[in-house]
């Protein structure tokens, strides 16, 4: 993203703002150039933070972009880079010395060998990311801006190999304890789970036709349960 005219950037960063631009309540960023999820602003990886903007990369040196393509548009792509030395992501114009919830979300639906470090100031020890193929993982922590209302999020990587998707920093009173949790994306129409298709599908089944078959006597509430568990049936 090229450096915006000083109206343009104005009028940006007053959109960008869950609140007001003055001590403001939160930020949405969508990494990547292959889209922008609603609600969320584009970062690619020649946004470099100014003053006027209020975001961007401190430095932008080794950051280069990917597009898989799905799963939707907030995962389809990614900035990465390949260096050890890690990148700060700046985010200024928030409160002084405001809590903020900070949600990272990092996933490739390609591959699954990176390794994704986050650091704050004043956060501590973050844990680390390692998510598998076309397995994304969302890292929330509570962090704090600065005395000038400005948080710098570094990203790194011991392998090297650091991946980045997306990021929202949502203002809040509440410490929590850092966690990594899974981010299903669900593409599935939603009239696919309006009716059940089993009494369908089990008419044109002719048990006849294999040996040995046996009932199971397991419902389609059953196998729901078993797919929402996220059971590993490779180990």
């Amino acid at each position: 993203m090229k450096a915006f005219p000083a109206v343009r950037a104005a009028v940006l960063v007053a959109a960008l703002f869950f609140g007001n631009a003055a001590g403001a309540t939160g930020y949405q960023f969508d990494f990547g150039t292959a889209g922008t999820e609603p609600g969320y602003v584009a970062v690619d990886n020649v946004t470099t933070w100014l003053a006027g903007l209020g975001y961007g990369w401190v430095s932008t040196n080794g950051l280069s972009v990917r597009d898989r393509g799905g799963p939707g548009t907030l995962r389809r792509d990614f900035i990465f880079d390949n260096t050890t030395s890690g990148l700060t992501f700046r985010v200024s114009g928030l409160t002084p010395n405001g809590k903020y919830l900070m949600k990272v979300l990092c996933g490739d639906a390609s591959y699954g060998d990176h390794v994704i470090t986050v650091s704050v100031p004043g956060a501590g020890t973050l844990p680390t990311m390692s998510p598998h193929i076309y397995q994304f993982l969302q890292l929330s922590a509570s962090v704090n801006a600065d005395a000038t209302g400005t948080l710098n999020i570094t990203f790194g990587s011991p392998t090297p190999n650091w991946v980045l998707n997306a990021l929202t920093l949502e203002s809040t009173t509440s410490d929590i304890t850092p966690v990594i949790e899974n981010s299903p994306c669900n593409e599935w129409d939603a009239s696919v789970f309006a009716t059940d298709p089993t009494p369908a599908l089990l008419s044109r089944f002719d048990p006849g036709s294999v040996t040995n078959f046996i009932p199971s006597g397991l419902t389609r509430t059953n196998y729901l349960a078993l797919i929402a568990s996220e059971i590993d049936f490779w180990k």
